[in-house]
């Protein structure tokens, strides 16, 4: 076609079809491309963060739970004992008196003082 119209060398100024370079990425499009792949980057940073923040939130709830939980055996132990030692403390006095109690029935009254403890 170009022969016709009298353009002999056009292959100087043409390259084929087979020898052109493929087009090259636009730069601002890439640009922009990575600028929304750190913003989704930054987003699921921060989601992490936040779900990281809600565990450690619910991990450390938990343990003050169960440190109350400990809290309250532990006084609910030393409250039994306290209960159990006034007891014992009562059952001792009651056992001591019955015993002068003995001695002094069983003791012949010489004097105007009776008293079951030792002179």
């Amino acid at each position: 076609m170009f022969e016709l119209k009298g353009i002999t060398n056009f292959l100087e100024y043409m390259t084929p079809p087979d020898k052109v370079p493929p087009p090259q990425p636009d730069p601002n499009r890439m640009k922009l491309q990575e600028l929304e792949e750190r913003k989704v980057a930054a987003l699921e940073m921060q989601a992490k963060a936040a779900n990281d923040k809600v565990t450690a939130h619910v991990e450390i709830e938990a343990q003050r739970a169960q440190l109350a939980k400990l809290q309250r055996d532990f006084d609910n132990a030393m409250s039994n004992r306290e209960q159990v030692r006034k007891d014992t403390d009562i059952a001792n006095k009651i056992d001591i008196a019955q015993r002068e109690t003995a001695i002094l029935e069983a003791t012949p009254m010489t004097s105007g003082v009776a008293s079951a403890s030792p002179r």
